[in-house]
């Protein structure tokens, strides 16, 4: 055990906290009731700020006296955001605002005027917009996203390190304590056995009860934990701090105190990647993690070569905790027990992504036959190939576990009687080892030596996709890159080609499958090829989209006599392919500012000004990422 032990001094981040001289006023009145807390996971990246509840329409107040430094408004991510330099030298963002207050919501409008355009990202000079502590500068939305609520965040005057909230007074509600679900445990070695296994193993827990869990590994091994926070009704909150610990040492310590935008997309390696659900906090820092949450755990496998005591304890902010006891007992044979991973339903060949190496996993379906796979590995360079052998788990199950000693391609063919024979070639690109450009005739991977955390694994192939998308045009081969959930520390360079039989060869761009529709990625088109950056494997294709936008759901009539010179206009509209890259509205020639809300679908007239009496041509014009174009004109009659 001595040999893990990791000391470190623990921190207590004093700079953060409150001096007591100074407090600040709540961003909104009455308990603060969180809906996500600091920290938490956001598919790929981290939470920077605190989710307060509050209903459409919620008066929002500055915490401080300052003055406006940005203002931000746009159809999604934050939708309406203010951005308030403090006195005090600390920066705090209020986004999914409905409306700013005045005089803020005139200089937006002046702004969005002056541009001609809904969304707008403006700095503003210093104490040009001045705030007063107390006073009410805001009104609570869902601009940006789906339900109402105020994303509150605070940030040093560098504008990238953000802090939580929770360290300056901002407290909510907490009244139950934390939970943990489950734990994980992660082989880290080819040498590592976790209860007869070479595969992760999730462990679920009773909180009632604080019987050690009992393990039997050998080798080095990693942990993870499964855990929340309920609080607020049915929102379920992350922890505050996490310690892994001896009974005589402290060997992890995550907490919630400070995270960063240049390191905010390492919650790649802060939560498990190869298991999506349940969530795992990963308890030792993963290569490549520079989040300051983990700057104090652990960067070594526990290396388990004697039994050993460990405990999971989870704190919340209000120093509540679970704990989980852990017994680790030395592995004395390859027998499994009930808290192995459950065999394979099916018999077959499957590989199992895994840290720093893929475990293939062989199924028979019967023992009738008592013969080993026969298991070979060819790496590209090479002429002939070298055969594995793998473990027996038990009557019908085998495993492989294998990690590269250098970035390649390199191919395996499994051969049994009892199984059709199976090939897959999986290339294995570690950090700092450059791998020349992966090239088919149809596709390039340009990988940076900076892209992998630790090793990033790539699989190709063609996939067959039923569910294409309406009103638009399969321009290239379909590609499943996988594993979907390998973390990607830098964009990495795809190109797909454009088939020859695609006639014109315009409006083509690379879209990614997500769950059952597909998504556009941001791409430029070279010749007979289409290029983009990518942060996700995935599949992918191009498509050229054919259909323009749709325009639905006008709420004034052709013709209408309107009573007021600020009549409602709105309407829904909505794009299958590209997306809707802009959304206007014209009073004849002269441009009205409308809400674009993304989430909704809508476009909304504000009303900010009297129309012209007589009778006007209200236009509604749209125009989607590949330039097609939709309008629907009416008339109307001011009085």
């Amino acid at each position: 055990m001595n040999r893990f032990i990791f000391v470190f001094t623990y921190i207590f981040f004093l700079s953060l906290h409150l001096s007591a001289t100074n407090s600040y006023t709540p961003p909104l009145k009455g308990d603060l009731l969180a809906t996500s807390s600091f920290g938490e996971y956001r598919d790929g990246r981290f939470h920077m700020g605190v989710d307060f509840r509050a209903e459409i329409g919620t008066p929002v107040y500055a915490i401080d006296n300052g003055y406006v430094v940005r203002m931000r408004c746009g159809p999604w991510g934050y939708g309406r955001v203010l951005y308030i330099q403090f006195n005090s030298g600390i920066i705090g963002i209020y986004a999914h605002l409905s409306k700013f207050g005045e005089p803020y919501q005139s200089y937006l409008y002046k702004l969005q005027h002056q541009k001609k355009s809904f969304t707008i990202d403006e700095e503003i000079r210093e104490n040009e917009l001045p705030v007063q502590k107390g006073a009410l500068i805001a009104y609570a939305g869902y601009s940006g996203t789906k339900f109402p609520h105020l994303h509150f965040e605070l940030r040093k005057k560098d504008g990238i390190t953000c802090i939580n909230p929770w360290e300056y007074g901002f407290q909510w509600l907490d009244q139950n304590s934390p939970q943990i679900s489950s734990i994980l445990f992660v082989p880290g070695t080819t040498n590592t056995r976790i209860n007869g296994r070479c595969l992760p193993i999730e462990f679920p827990i009773n909180n009632q009860k604080q019987t050690p869990i009992t393990i039997h590994a050998k080798g080095k091994l990693g942990l993870a934990i499964n855990t929340i926070d309920p609080e607020s009704g049915t929102c379920k909150l992350g922890p505050y701090r996490i310690t892994l610990r001896t009974s005589n040492s402290i060997l992890s310590v995550i907490e919630q105190n400070i995270l960063d935008y240049n390191t905010y997309r390492d919650a790649k390696v802060v939560f498990y990647p190869y298991i999506s659900n349940p969530i795992y906090w990963i308890l030792w820092r993963w290569q490549g993690n520079q989040a300051p949450n983990y700057q104090h755990v652990r960067k070594d496998w526990l290396d388990i070569d004697s039994d050993e005591h460990l405990q999971i304890e989870v704190e919340d902010f209000y120093g509540r905790k679970a704990t989980v006891p852990l017994y680790i007992s030395e592995i004395t044979s390859n027998t499994t027990n009930k808290t192995s991973p459950e065999p394979k339903t099916k018999s077959g060949v499957f590989v199992h992504y895994l840290p720093e190496l893929i475990t293939i996993e062989i199924v028979l379906p019967t023992n009738k036959i008592d013969t080993e796979p026969t298991i070979l590995c060819l790496l590209d360079t090479e002429e002939q190939p070298i055969t594995l052998k793998p473990f027996r788990c038990n009557d019908t199950v085998y495993e492989l576990p294998w990690s590269p000693p250098h970035s390649g391609k390199w191919t395996f063919k499994v051969t049994h009687p009892l199984l059709p024979p199976w090939e897959k070639t999986i290339y294995a690109i570690k950090e700092q080892q450059p791998i020349k450009t992966i090239a088919t005739q149809d596709l390039k991977i340009s990988i940076s030596p900076k892209s992998p955390y630790g090793t990033l694994w790539l699989s190709l192939s063609n996939a067959s996709v039923s569910n294409l998308p309406k009103g638009m045009v399969l321009s290239s081969k379909i590609w499943k890159l996988e594993p979907v959930e390998a973390p990607i520390a830098e964009p990495i360079k795809i190109e797909l080609n454009i088939n020859d039989s695609i006639t014109p060869k315009q409006r083509i761009h690379l879209y990614r499958k997500t769950g059952s529709s597909w998504t556009r990625v941001e791409s430029k088109q070279n010749g007979e090829f289409v290029s983009a950056s990518i942060s996700n494997w995935g599949i992918y294709a191009l498509f050229r989209d054919d259909t323009p936008p749709q325009i639905k759901d006008i709420s004034i009539t052709n013709g209408s006599k309107i009573t007021s010179p600020k009549p409602p206009i709105s309407c829904s509209i909505s794009d299958i392919g590209s997306g809707i890259a802009k959304a206007e509205m014209f009073c004849d020639d002269h441009w009205l500012l409308a809400e674009y809300d993304g989430p909704r679908g809508t476009l909304r007239w504000e009303q900010d000004e009297n129309l012209p009496n007589g009778s006007h041509q209200i236009t509604i014009a749209l125009t989607d990422y590949a330039g097609l174009t939709k309008k629907e004109s009416i008339t109307i009659n001011v009085p």
